[in-house]
């Protein structure tokens, strides 16, 4: 299984000839989307999967959720850079790009794979230009190996939930430290952190979780006895 990555650096202000000499590359060395995101400055980033069948080059019918993805990072880059993440232009030139880095990238790695892929999207500022840089990678999208999974529910709720940030990504290790410790002393695997905050009555509520969108539902039955 291979990885991909592409990149334009001063996307807000490159023409059309510098996006159109991006390039997609293989990056072994940085084989999952965690790898991907801490090679770069921290910045917003998002994280979408790529249907690995009947897929074309056209990133709104392969990514699930692909506008959802795309305001996600508009909206996460309006609360940590308010001048550029209010500027419709220069949001509009980053989704432009992102747009044109993802149809590549997806288009290669359908050459060689067929399974569903983890397309990550980081935008970060550059150091000396009032300017952003828009990189996209994609590997093996992580599938789990067994029919049921053991759950944690471990660690409070993100500081900024609305802002998809790598600094999250730091934050997390003592969590993700936790849990290594917890499966060496169990011998057993745990798939899913679960983040919660205090509720009333001394009930957790849930949040998310470190690799999914947790969901739960319940079913109330009037006079069933549930």
């Amino acid at each position: 299984m291979m990885a991909l990555e592409a990149e334009v650096l001063g996307a807000v202000t490159a023409g059309t000839q510098r996006l159109e000499a991006a390039s997609v590359r293989e990056c072994g060395e940085r084989a999952s989307a965690k790898s991907f995101l801490q090679s770069r400055p921290a910045g917003v980033y998002t994280c979408a999967r790529a249907r690995g069948e009947g897929a074309t080059l056209e990133p709104r019918r392969e990514l699930v959720e692909w506008s959802f993805h795309l305001r996600r990072l508009r909206g996460g880059l309006a609360l940590v850079d308010r001048n550029t993440g209010r500027d419709k232009l220069k949001l509009d030139k980053l989704a432009a790009a992102t747009e044109l880095l993802a149809a590549r990238v997806l288009a290669q790695w359908e050459q060689s794979e067929i399974v569903d892929g983890m397309l990550s999207v980081l935008w970060y500022a550059l150091p000396d230009a009032a300017d952003y840089a828009v990189a996209v990678h994609i590997c093996p999208m992580p599938t789990p190996k067994c029919l049921a999974s053991t759950v944690l529910v471990f660690g409070e709720g993100r500081d900024n939930a609305r802002c998809k940030h790598t600094k999250w990504i730091e934050d997390r290790v003592p969590i993700e430290e936790h849990v290594a410790r917890l499966v060496e002393a169990r011998g057993e695997p745990i798939h899913e952190v679960l983040l919660s905050k205090a509720g009333g009555g001394g009930d957790r509520l849930l949040l998310e979780g470190l690799i999914t969108n947790f969901f739960v539902g319940s079913c109330c039955c009037r006079g069933a006895g549930r």
